[in-house]
């Protein structure tokens, strides 16, 4: 099957690379504490390009989802500074923010799927937040799930899939809008391989016309077989790895 088109946005490339900013994420000594415990992360700098891709990886606890939470200014770090898009996040007062989350997609852990919508209208919310054209939501949402492999599902309601299918949808969901950055939290933990390899493609797509990428991911398997930067975190530390040698190209199709 071939892989889904990325096209949409009101936004030519073109006029998408003359706006971009040079640096999507700065973090410059960042820590995280929930209220009296210990650091969950600790005096973590890290710096993301303009459509770079990049796996965040480290044992379950590690401080992963935190990370990405700060990304998704869900959480305020307890010190150091956040930039996200060369603006200063880490004090952004709440009125600032629906604005900049509007950039960013994110795959949660726990879905966050509406119960009351199908499949299809849970990936259609950002394009008909962004307001786009009913024909041209009616498009892209078929196309996406059809190649995620939920052709059949687009009528269903959350509680009538498994919990493979609804990671798919919530994948589709945070791509469709093409975000200018997108946070994936374990986003293959509930699939077969063949399913994981495709959501991977997905991603790079969608990396390949502008967005950058942080995956999140425990599988040290499956980052071994893409040649992306690798983070590792460490007791709440972040340490850079030297990219894998990538297998990029060499997979076969899904």
């Amino acid at each position: 099957m071939r892989r889904p088109v990325v096209r949409i946005s009101t936004v030519t490339m073109a006029e998408a690379f003359l706006t971009a900013e040079t640096g999507v994420v700065r973090l410059e000594d960042v820590s995280l504490q929930y209220g009296s415990g210990p650091e969950v992360l600790r005096d973590v700098s890290l710096s993301l390009e303009t459509g770079s891709f990049h796996f965040l990886t480290g044992p379950s606890g590690a401080g992963k989802t935190s990370l990405l939470r700060l990304l998704h200014l869900a959480l305020r770090p307890t010190r150091g500074t956040v930039r996200l898009f060369d603006r200063d996040v880490s004090r952004l007062g709440r009125k600032h923010r629906p604005a900049l989350r509007r950039r960013i997609g994110v795959v949660s852990q726990e879905f966050g799927l509406i119960s009351h919508l199908t499949a299809a209208e849970n990936v259609a919310l950002p394009l008909r937040i962004a307001k786009a054209n009913a024909g041209e939501i009616r498009e892209n949402v078929t196309e996406l799930l059809r190649w995620v492999g939920l052709g059949r599902e687009l009528d269903e309601l959350p509680e009538a899939l498994s919990e493979g299918q609804k990671q798919r949808v919530a994948v589709a969901r945070a791509v469709i809008a093409r975000p200018d950055l997108l946070l994936a939290d374990e986003p293959t933990g509930n699939v077969d391989e063949n399913a994981a390899m495709r959501l991977i493609h997905l991603m790079e797509e969608l990396n390949k016309v502008g967005t950058a990428v942080v995956f999140a991911t425990h599988d040290e398997s499956l980052v071994s077989r893409f040649g992306h930067p690798t983070h590792v975190l460490d007791g709440g530390e972040l340490v850079r790895a030297d990219p894998v040698e990538g297998m990029i190209g060499e997979h076969a199709e899904a």
